[in-house]
């Protein structure tokens, strides 16, 4: 029974009620869906807040100033609620960013040793390619896409190459794809790893929020449809 209904039948019981008793209990039915309306966070929610407003309505005329009222601020929290969840994705995207974003880096002696041993290997490559075009896509193939795979040495060497312009069109995007893959180390890949689950959880979560939204969206639609209409008669 919906607070509104409270109110009819009590105002037609065969002891009829005063107009003071039914005037406290229409404003009580009011207080009761005002908090209602407040504590409304998903789309459910919509709908029994309308159809308590909509009752409401029968009940004390759908012009009354209450009813009115009623619907003014149930828009408002519609639309806070669409507010506060466009929030919580760009939130949950940006704490993504940042565990994506999150470099693991080396120590200044693996670091230097890293730039050290990778410099010597980029020469050794620039040896090897000995001016044939044809030649030198083969041999990059050969490397990138050893069965083995690639270490992180020969991938940061290549890395160097791929920068340089008389090497540059010899790197596919699939190429270089690998060769980021491969620089990382070992603690950067397992810090990547263990972060997975993390972000499809997150990412779950943006979409459950997109998801409500959308509801939301269609009930605030509804509720300034139902606003207009009110207003126009």
């Amino acid at each position: 029974m919906t607070y509104a209904e409270r109110i009819y039948y009590s105002r037609h019981k065969k002891k009829i009620d005063s107009t003071e008793d039914y005037l406290n209990r229409v404003t009580k039915a009011y207080n009761e869906i005002y908090s209602l309306i407040n504590k409304v966070n998903d789309s459910k929610g919509c709908i029994q807040a309308s159809n308590e407003i909509n009752a409401f309505a029968q009940i004390v005329g759908k012009n009354a100033t209450d009813v009115l009222k009623l619907r003014k601020q149930f828009i408002n929290r519609i639309e806070t609620l669409i507010e506060d969840n466009d929030t919580k994705i760009q939130d949950l995207k940006q704490e993504i960013k940042d565990i994506q974003s999150f470099d693991v880096s080396d120590t200044m002696e693996e670091a230097t040793k890293l730039d050290r041993l990778a410099t010597n290997r980029m020469y050794e490559l620039m040896v090897s390619f000995n001016g044939n075009s044809n030649s030198t896509k083969r041999k990059l193939g050969n490397i990138i896409l050893n069965k083995n795979g690639l270490d992180r040495i020969s991938a940061t060497a290549l890395s160097r190459l791929c920068a340089i312009p008389a090497y540059a069109d010899f790197f596919k995007p699939s190429y270089k794809e690998i060769i980021a893959e491969a620089m990382k180390s070992d603690a950067q890949k397992t810090y990547e790893r263990n972060s997975q689950p993390v972000i499809e959880e997150k990412n779950r979560a943006i979409g459950k929020t997109y998801i409500s939204n959308f509801l939301l969206r269609k009930a605030l639609s509804m509720a300034v449809s139902s606003d207009e209409v009110t207003n126009n008669e």
